[in-house]
């Protein structure tokens, strides 16, 4: 992907994802499928669409979080989990497309070192669909080397990617398994929906209250939606702190238990700790990070909400919530790898003349109030939950008192093409 997102900075001086003549440029999954079926597909001009669309998936996935937040808010349960798998479908393409795996319609393809593009072969009920080839290109991805790779260069607690710390642990880390169960964790609605066609179509295209109206009171709703923000806070060289630091934790426990059986506490789970900052150099005695990894009492505000729905059963009442929490971790990921991309050649910077429209447009800013930094996005955010707090400690249940109350709060809360672009581009 790398070499394709190179040659494609003449267009981006452009203004332009791709070049004029590119005939994946349209109706991409039509042409392909015609490409594949006469052996003439464009290895350039394709893998060039492939790794604009690394990106374009991870936008396109975060505003789809946005809209199941917003059904959520509003009471409809159905339609926020319609929203929060095409999110979570939405992701794991971004994902897949950095890896080099184009996801069309029942033609798929891989883009192999040398620059060559192969077809996906049909098994023995044909070509698979866009739904079940997504989890199966996933599911065997997550199983290979570069996956863990991939995985210990974007996540970057203290600023710090992964890749620096792993060696400083006090064993070997079970690396390579954790990423495996942590992406059949937040993929198993991919797993479930893209195996199972007519769960699928049953929750997209049938009535969805003959059995009674489904829906989330508005407090608890709010309560996850915040819940989602405080995982997404931003800070200075580590755009998903919050989560990073809560994937540290979880792995250096993983390590240790591996190591001893259990888990130490008080003084000897902080002489392991100390060690290991000591060794990376990362913060201090009074260092967030330090109190974070030596509590015995794990309490990670948001991350521990959305990994608990994330990587368990999940009520009926809540699947929705699940689903978003799935779909975040999942961008978390594909923005990792979008920043990746982006930064292989070039900077963030260069797809100024794409996300300064798209911030116009989606109501991120205005004209002529851009901010400094896209990181300054996360202040509208703050005031907001500090709004969306009060207004649950304030007695008040009904929906409609939460609307009426809350209104351009809930709007923003909803914006998560903030996060996109301070994660992904920023």
């Amino acid at each position: 992907m790398a070499d394709a997102w190179a040659r494609m900075d003449a267009f981006r001086q452009r203004d332009l994802w791709l070049g004029v003549t590119n005939r994946y440029r349209s109706r991409p999954s039509k042409r392909v499928t015609d490409d594949a079926k006469n052996s003439k597909v464009n290895d350039r001009q394709l893998a060039e669409f492939i790794a604009a669309s690394v990106v374009l998936h991870c936008s396109d996935a975060w505003a789809l979080l946005g809209r199941a937040v917003d059904a959520l808010l509003i009471g409809h349960v159905s339609a926020a989990k319609h929203f929060a798998y095409y999110s979570e479908l939405r992701a794991a393409m971004s994902i897949l497309g950095y890896q080099g795996v184009g996801i069309f319609d029942h033609r798929h393809v891989v883009l192999d070192g040398a620059g060559k593009i192969s077809t996906i072969p049909k098994n023995r009920r044909g070509y698979p669909g866009t739904h079940l080839v997504t989890w199966l290109a996933l599911d065997y991805c997550s199983s290979q080397s570069q996956w863990g790779k991939l995985l210990e260069e974007i996540i970057s607690p203290a600023g710090l990617p992964m890749e620096f710390w792993l060696p400083e642990f006090p064993a070997r880390a079970p690396w390579r398994t954790l990423g495996r169960s942590w992406m059949l964790s937040w993929g198993f609605d991919l797993r479930r929906l893209g195996k199972d066609r007519d769960m699928r179509n049953d929750a997209s295209y049938q009535p969805s209250s003959l059995e009674g109206v489904q829906s989330i009171p508005a407090a608890p709703a709010l309560e996850f939606i915040e819940c989602i923000w405080m995982a997404l806070e931003p800070s200075p060289g580590s755009p998903f702190e919050p989560i990073d630091r809560f994937l540290l934790r979880h792995s250096l426990d993983e390590t240790i238990k591996t190591r001893i059986g259990s888990l130490p506490s008080g003084s000897e789970r902080e002489r392991l700790v100390d060690l290991l900052l000591e060794r990376v150099g990362v913060g201090g005695h009074e260092s967030a990070i330090r109190a974070f990894l030596v509590t015995d009492d794990l309490v990670a505000g948001g991350v521990s909400c959305l990994f608990d729905l994330a990587t368990s059963s999940a009520q009926a009442s809540q699947e929705a919530m699940a689903m978003a929490a799935r779909a975040v971790l999942l961008l978390r990921i594909a923005s990792g790898a979008s920043r990746q991309l982006a930064e292989a050649v070039g900077t963030p910077n260069d797809l100024r003349f794409w996300w300064e429209d798209f911030a116009i447009q989606r109501g991120l800013w205005g004209a002529d109030d851009e901010p400094a930094a896209l990181t300054d996005l996360w202040a509208d955010i703050e005031e907001s939950l500090d709004a969306s707090l009060r207004w649950r400690t304030s007695g008040a249940e009904e929906r409609s008192s939460a609307l009426r109350e809350l209104g351009g709060t809930l709007g923003i809360l909803g914006q998560f093409e903030r996060a996109c672009l301070w994660s992904a581009v920023g």
